[in-house]
This record gives structure tokens, C-alpha cells and sequence, in this order.
């Protein structure tokens, strides 16, 4: 086994679960244990939490301070300051919040940490509107909050302002954003909860009656409750369930308890008065209210069994409630029932989807295909509701009639499991931008919506290195993107979830055509039940290869699963969350780019195309669309997650956590050279070489000294589409690999245009060269290598790969170089530099003869010239 490889985890703070807001804090730091002549001191976490500000904070002013000692807090060492030792300022504070807060001294104030802020009106008391502003503030402010101390101050207004335009659909100036930003700050009170609503509430929601819902409006003294009321309160034993017998004698005491009130000429109101108390002391009195305010819920109902226990002559009990139970039994026939059901699914109804129930009546009475009874009883413009709804067909049973994919499309979908851990699953999807940007390719200006193909932890949504160029996605670009995953982060424990389409093809996940006849789930299982993920004998691996397996080849040991529907991945929600952050860059064309354009990008856009304005004046180039997804994925791993996979972490601190505590599968460097290769199983050797398409227009040739005794026979050809300068064949008898180098002799006859064209057809399909690779900064990974895994055979191939293309990228520098030279010595002489198609070497060399021979002819002028 090789070493390990960590890189340095971030500092996490053992965090607890507040059962009062379902969110978690930081756990207040134990009063510190002093000695009898040894002053107090407290750690940064205890002066903060006093002073209602971050941890960060305080440490940002007590930078140029010398820390007093240091003591154990959660198993971590963390330094202790004495008040002497602070500076004036923080000393000041505190002592203005000692007396705000009625203590004594400030060491009490230190010594008692403070409970979470609570609004001075429940939550609950609020109206609907203001509640849903504060969440809007807070869906808006809470991420900037949770970078406040990693962005500059103009920086962090800047996030903020961009933030709240994105959800409130306007500015708001940077003075009122600094307030509701600090105000947020100091009700936290170093707590870090910036997901809770409450924290963003106006003072003056708080102050002003009309803002609180109804059921706060009024209340009722206790002393004009009658006795026979509060007797029946006394009764219900659960007040958040009361039974139906507790519910009809409740009732029946409120209304004696109202009409000798108004008897009485008591005030007024006591209806509403009534009304509130019993929502106070008896909320299950309206729990099985659906939607709506409670109050006025409570008030339907008690108007309602008002009137019933008036028209019963006032008992002393109301009776049961029969309003659920007072319909009567209809006529029913399950045979005709059966066949008018599944009739009217073939017929189309309204809008395609309910079926045609009078239709199929009058289609199987004609026929008569169903009983007299059935066809008198059912006969069109006699059908009752009850029957209706009875017979109507729902829509999984119009949907079958359709087929199976109209039954995938409305019925329960595969969605993600959540009964694993931050690093089992990796998702990968490709998705086209929004943003339109330009590159420059071989001096011609290309521009349009470049493809990203994005890869994600399932779990905690961390954000992995991504792949963005020009064109569709295919089989080698995302096979890029996951060598560039598994080069950087490792491989996923347990499987990787893709999509079907193009991520089904055989260079990912292997051939699965009709003469095999095997699933991709077969296949699985298969490849698990024959291997078992452990180092195999070569016969086993070379009888699996017999067929193309793509990235699901054991050498890799990876399993990889399709899903079924974008519900089932993650990375959907992903794509929502950057397209909604990336709207605010230059050259945005619409969530629907075809009807969301502006008509002045639609005219810019025809102006580009038609070549009189440069795309850069309004989009971006490629690589700084790049750099601005990077930052934006940057933000969503550190923003707070309110949900029951993250709980208020961020994806960055789940991920953190667990891959530090179980390291990720990493290949070793041989199997990743391996990775990048593709198998061709079987291919014939004939006798002009081995012919390899790399697309419709270009395919090369291959031959030495090493395929003239294959000749006629059937080899495993590996082949690396990035570089197709050679190949390699397996040797059917040793099974060695053997390199053969690309023959250029079909294109002597070849002009410079038409060389030029086929290598600018090649970049063009190779996306690689043209792509932008992102990653995500101060990416946290853990990852170790095991080489037991994988068989000597493979390691081997994978080192003579690796050592050939390190020889390949060295003669092409050379060659760079000496055709920078050449053109160098060219421009000197007032010569051409030499063409692609020319060897730089010979090119040099003839440059050189030809500077001599000027040299010469000069020379000789010279003397001829002298007297």
C-alpha cells in the first residue's frame, strides 16, 4: 500500500442540535476553572458570545494581543486573554453590555454565556406577509452573512446588494443593507444561526398592532369565563386532540356561557372574545383545518354549530356530527363498473388525461356490452357525482393504455437515497449555459452557449471540478471531466450515477449490444459476482475484455448506475441554484434563451453572425465565464443549508467531515494513464495497416515492423483520441502492448490548405485542446492508494503508457521550439517560415545552408568590390 495523502482539513467546531429552532450552534464554551491568584481570562468564542458578534471578529481585533494562557476546549488547545489584556475598546463594550444586561461585573457577564434571541412576539403571532418576507430576507441575506468574514467590506455590500436583487427584484440602498445586516449580526449573538427567519424581522412589526394575525387581536380575563366553561376545559385531557364527546360538550358551554353574556348586557364583543379564548386554551379545535388562518377556521366552525345547536333547541350536548356519514349506499355493479372504467381510459377526455366516461356509457349500451340496469342507471345526463367520481379512470389507468412511457412519465419516480454518506455517490450531468461568451480558434472569433459538464458529492451537493468547451457533449469530453475528478478528488465508495443518452455509450459504460443481450444492471452484477472488487487472475480479466466495457473495466474498479429521472439526481437542483446566481453576468440570454431574449441581444447576436461587431463587446471569453463559475460554485459549497441532509451545514463542512474521517479510493498514477486509453477489443490487422476513425472526415493509419506478422488476424488496439500519433496493440499471444506509430505516407500529395483543414477538423472534434477546465478553490480531499487492487498487467501497460506519452510531449517540445527558431531565422533572412507539413529539424537545416550560403555569396561580393 502506498502513503496516504491528506491535505490539511479545515477547523471544525463539534456542533449540537437546537431542538428550539431545528438548526445547529456552536456549543457555548464552559466557565473557566482559575486558579486563587491567577486572574480569569476567556477564549475569543466567550468574549464574542458577549458582545453579540462573531468568533471571527473578535480574533480579527485581538491579532496584535498576547494571549494570557491557553486551555482544553473540545480537545483543542485555544488561547485564554485576561481582561487587563484587552484592548479599551472591547473592554468598553463590554462593560456598556454588563449594564444593559442588569450584571454586576463583567466577568459574570463572561462567565454566563447567552441563550439563542427570541423575538419579543412568537413567530406564530405574526401575519402570513411578514413571516414571508423574513424568509425572503433570509433566504437573500444568509449567505452574505455566512461570508462576512471572508469578503471585504465593499465586497460583502456588493454580494448582499447582488443577493437581494436576485429575490426582491430591486436595489436597496447600501446604508439600509448595512443595517439589516448588523441588526441580524447582533440578535444572532455569535450563534452563527443566519438560516432562522426571525432574525431578519422589522422592530416594527413588533410595535404595531396591525401587523399581528387575529388571534393575538384580543383576549379574554379569565374572570368572565363561566364556571360550567372551564369545568368542560378541565375535562379534555389532550387540548391539541380533544375527542368528539370533549369537542360537543366544549361547544355546548360556550354557547350557554355567550347567550348569558349577551343576556346579561355584558360588553360587547364577547362573541370574538370567546372565539380567541377557546383557539388559545383548545388549539386541536381546528387542527384538521387545511390551509388558511386558524382563527377564522375556529370561527367557521363555531358559527356552524351554532346554528345547529339552536335549530336542537339548545341541549346540553351537541350529538355526533353525521355530516360524513349521511350519504347512502349508490348502486354499484363491479363487472359493468370494470368495463366502463376501462373503456373510457382508451377514449380521450379532457385534455387527454381523464378519459371519456359518457362516451364509453354510450358506446357499451349500444353494444350492449353492459346489464339493461347498468344502461338505464348510468344513462347519459343521469350519472351522480358519487358514480362519477367512482367510474372515472385516473390517470395511471389512461396512461397504460398509452404504453409504457407514458406510465414512467406519471408514475412514482427513483429518487435519491439518502441512506449514505458525503463521498458514496458522484453525480455527472452536462448542462448547456445561459451565458454567451466568445474564443479565438486558429484566428477565427467562434461564440455561442458553451457546455458544461458538471460533477457533484451526492450527499452533501460539494461541488467537484468541472469541464466547459464548445460543442455537444460526447464520450471523450466526459471522460475528461471524470479523469479529472478521479485525478483531483478520487474515486466514489460506493458508485457513480449518471444519466442515460450519451453518457450510455460504450466508451463509458460498455458495449451492450443485441449479440450480448446483457443490462447495464446485469452487467453490474455480473463484473461484482465474478470479481468482487479484488485483485483478479489475468485469464478472468482478459475473458471479460472479450467485449467492450468502457470505464466499468475491472482495472478500474468503479460501478457506475443510470438514473432513471431528473428527479433522481441531485445535480438538477445544482444547475438551478448557478443558473439563478450566474443571471447576473454580461451576456445572459434568458432562462429560455428562444423566447426569453431581449430583442437588443437578438439584434447583437445577428450583427455577430454576420461578422460587423466582435462578440466581445458584450459577452465574456470563455475563461472568464470560467472564473466566475468558480466563484459562484465557491459560494453555494460555503452557503448554510436548511434541509435534513445538510441541517444547516454547508456542503464544504459536511464533506470535510466525512471525507476526513473515511479517506477516498484514489488509482494509482499506471491506471490512470490506463483511464484515458480506449479498448477497441477486436479489430482486424489488413494489409495496408490498422485503420482507426477518429471522425467522418479523418482516419488514420498504423503500421511497423510489429503489424506485418499480425496481418490477418484480430488484436486489441488501445487508442488515446488526444493524441493520435500512434496506438497500441496487444499482442494476441503475450498479451504485451506494442506501439505503432501513425503513417503520414497518404498525405504527401496533401496541399497546406488541406493539411491545415483536417488538423483544424481534428481540434475541432478533439474538444479537449479547446475546453476550460475549472476547479473549486481550497478543495478539500483525502484519498488513498492501493496498488493490491489491480493486476500486474494492468500497472505495467499503465507505466509503458505513461512513459511513451512523456517521450511523445518532449519530442513535440522540441519540435515547438525549433519551429519557433526556424521562423525566427526565416524572418531574418526576409524568407517564409516553414509549414506545419515540413519538418522543423530539416526546415532548420536548410535555413541554416541558406543563411551560410548568403553569407558566402556576400563575402564574395565584398572582395570582388575591393580595389
Amino acid at each position: 500500500m502506498r502513503s496516504h495523502k491528506w491535505s490539511k482539513p479545515s477547523d471544525l467546531c463539534p456542533r449540537r442540535i437546537d431542538p428550539r429552532h431545528h438548526c445547529p450552534v456552536e456549543t457555548p464554551f464552559p466557565a473557566q476553572k482559575t486558579l486563587k491568584n491567577q486572574p480569569p481570562s476567556y477564549t475569543a468564542a466567550q468574549i464574542a458570545a458577549a458582545l453579540g458578534i462573531t468568533a471571527a471578529a473578535v480574533r480579527m481585533r485581538l491579532a496584535g494581543v498576547v494571549a494570557s494562557g491557553e486551555k482544553s476546549v473540545r480537545g483543542q488547545a485555544a488561547k485564554t486573554f485576561a481582561l487587563d489584556t484587552l484592548p479599551q475598546g472591547i473592554r468598553d463594550e463590554l462593560a456598556a453590555m454588563a449594564r444593559e444586561r442588569g450584571v454586576k461585573t463583567v466577568d459574570a457577564l463572561l462567565s454566563d454565556p447567552p441563550s439563542p434571541w427570541q423575538p419579543p412576539v412568537p413567530w406564530t403571532a405574526l401575519s402570513q406577509p411578514i413571516r414571508e418576507r423574513a424568509k425572503k430576507l433570509c433566504a437573500a441575506l444568509s449567505p452574505a452573512l455566512a461570508r462576512q468574514h471572508q469578503l471585504s467590506g465593499p465586497d460583502l455590500i456588493a454580494f448582499a446588494q447582488a443577493q437581494y436583487r436576485q429575490h426582491f427584484n430591486r436595489e436597496l440602498d447600501a446604508d439600509k443593507l448595512r443595517y439589516i445586516l448588523d441588526r441580524a449580526t447582533k440578535r444572532d449573538n455569535g450563534f452563527k444561526q443566519w438560516i432562522r427567519p426571525e432574525l431578519f424581522l422589522d422592530d416594527a412589526d413588533f410595535k404595531s398592532a396591525s401587523t399581528l394575525s387575529p388571534s393575538t387581536a384580543s383576549t379574554t380575563p379569565e374572570s368572565e369565563i363561566s364556571k360550567e366553561l372551564t369545568e368542560a376545559l378541565s375535562d379534555i385531557q389532550d387540548k391539541y386532540a380533544p375527542s368528539s364527546l370533549d369537542r360537543r360538550c366544549l361547544f355546548a358551554a360556550a354557547f350557554r356561557h355567550m347567550e348569558t353574556a349577551d343576556r346579561d348586557g355584558q360588553q360587547s364583543g364577547c362573541k370574538q372574545r370567546l372565539i380567541q379564548w377557546l383557539h388559545t386554551n383548545v388549539p386541536g379545535l381546528c387542527a384538521l383545518n387545511r390551509g388558511g388562518d386558524p382563527f377564522y377556521s375556529l370561527r367557521r366552525i363555531f358559527n356552524r354549530k351554532y346554528k345547529q345547536w339552536l335549530s336542537l333547541g339548545r341541549p346540553h350536548v351537541l350529538p355526533p356530527d353525521l355530516r360524513a356519514n349521511n350519504s347512502r349506499a349508490g348502486y354499484k355493479h363491479a363487472q359493468c363498473d370494470a368495463l366502463i372504467t376501462a373503456h373510457a381510459a382508451r377514449l380521450r377526455g379532457e385534455r387527454g388525461r381523464k378519459g371519456n366516461l359518457d362516451l364509453a356509457i354510450k358506446f357499451l349500451s349500444e353494444k350492449k356490452e353492459i346489464c339493461p340496469e347498468c344502461a338505464k342507471r348510468y344513462a347519459a345526463g343521469r350519472l351522480t357525482a358519487a358514480a362519477r367520481r367512482r367510474l372515472t379512470p385516473n390517470a395511471l389507468q389512461v396512461a397504460s393504455t398509452k404504453g409504457a412511457h407514458e406510465v414512467r412519465k406519471i408514475a412514482p419516480t427513483h429518487h435519491c437515497q439518502w441512506d449514505t454518506e458525503p463521498g458514496d455517490r458522484f453525480v455527472i450531468d452536462d448542462m448547456t449555459t445561459n451565458e454567451l461568451s466568445w474564443d479565438q480558434v486558429d484566428g477565427q472569433v467562434i461564440s455561442g452557449q458553451a457546455q458544461l459538464l458538471f460533477t457533484e458529492d451526492e450527499f452533501s451537493s460539494y461541488p467537484l471540478p468541472f469541464f466547459m468547451y464548445y460543442g455537444p457533449p460526447t464520450a471523450r469530453t466526459i471522460l475528461k471531466e471524470l479523469h479529472l475528478v478521479f485525478t483531483h478528488v478520487g474515486l466514489p465508495h460506493l458508485e457513480l450515477l449518471t444519466e442515460r443518452g450519451v453518457f450510455a455509450a460504450r466508451k463509458i459504460s460498455g458495449q451492450r449490444g443485441i449479440q450480448h443481450h446483457t443490462d447495464f444492471r446485469e452487467l453490474d452484477a455480473a463484473l461484482q459476482t465474478m470479481f468482487r472488487f479484488e485483485a483478479a487472475p489475468d485469464e478472468l480479466i482478459q475473458r471479460a475484455r472479450q467485449m467492450d466495457l468502457g470505464l466499468r473495466d475491472p482495472a478500474f474498479r468503479l460501478s457506475i448506475k443510470q438514473a432513471r429521472s431528473p428527479q433522481a439526481k441531485t445535480v438538477e437542483r445544482s444547475f438551478y441554484e448557478l443558473q439563478k446566481s450566474a443571471s447576473r453576468l454580461p451576456g445572459f440570454a434568458g432562462f429560455n434563451q428562444r423566447n426569453e431574449q431581449s430583442k437588443a441581444m437578438q439584434d447583437f447576436d445577428r450583427r455577430v453572425k454576420i461578422g460587423k461587431e466582435h462578440p466581445g463587446n458584450e459577452y465574456l471569453h470563455i475563461s472568464a465565464l470560467r472564473k466566475n463559475y468558480e466563484a459562484i460554485f465557491e459560494e453555494i459549497k460555503h452557503r448554510p443549508v436548511n434541509g435534513k441532509r445538510h441541517r444547516g451545514l454547508s456542503p464544504h463542512d459536511l464533506w470535510a467531515a466525512a471525507v476526513s474521517e473515511k479517506p477516498l479510493r484514489k488509482l494509482p498514477l499506471e491506471i490512470e494513464a490506463l483511464m484515458l486509453t480506449h479498448s477497441l477489443p477486436d479489430k482486424e490487422v489488413p494489409a495496408k495497416g490498422i485503420a482507426i476513425r477518429f471522425n467522418k472526415d479523418e482516419t488514420h493509419f498504423y503500421f511497423n515492423g510489429v503489424t506485418g506478422p499480425l496481418v490477418g488476424r484480430r488484436v486489441a488496439v488501445r487508442v488515446n483520441y488526444d493524441i493520435p500519433d500512434f496506438i497500441y496493440i496487444e499482442h494476441p499471444e503475450t498479451r504485451q502492448l506494442m506501439k505503432v506509430e501513425r503513417a503520414l505516407t497518404l498525405r504527401t500529395t496533401a496541399t497546406p490548405e488541406e493539411i491545415a483543414k483536417v488538423n483544424r477538423a481534428r481540434r475541432e472534434h478533439v474538444t479537449g485542446a479547446l475546453g476550460q477546465i475549472g476547479n473549486v478553490k481550497n478543495l478539500f480531499t483525502a484519498h488513498v492508494i492501493r496498488d493490491a487492487e489491480h493486476s500486474p498487467a494492468d500497472l505495467q501497460s499503465g507505466a509503458q503508457i505513461i512513459a511513451d506519452k512523456e517521450e511523445h510531449q518532449r519530442k513535440q517540445g522540441e519540435e515547438t521550439r525549433q519551429r519557433k527558431q526556424a521562423a525566427k531565422v526565416a524572418a531574418i533572412l526576409g524568407t517564409t517560415a516553414p509549414g506545419a507539413n515540413i519538418s522543423p529539424a530539416r526546415a532548420l537545416e536548410s535555413l541554416e545552408l541558406e543563411r551560410e550560403a548568403l553569407a558566402e555569396l556576400e563575402r564574395e561580393q565584398n572582395e570582388k568590390g575591393q580595389p
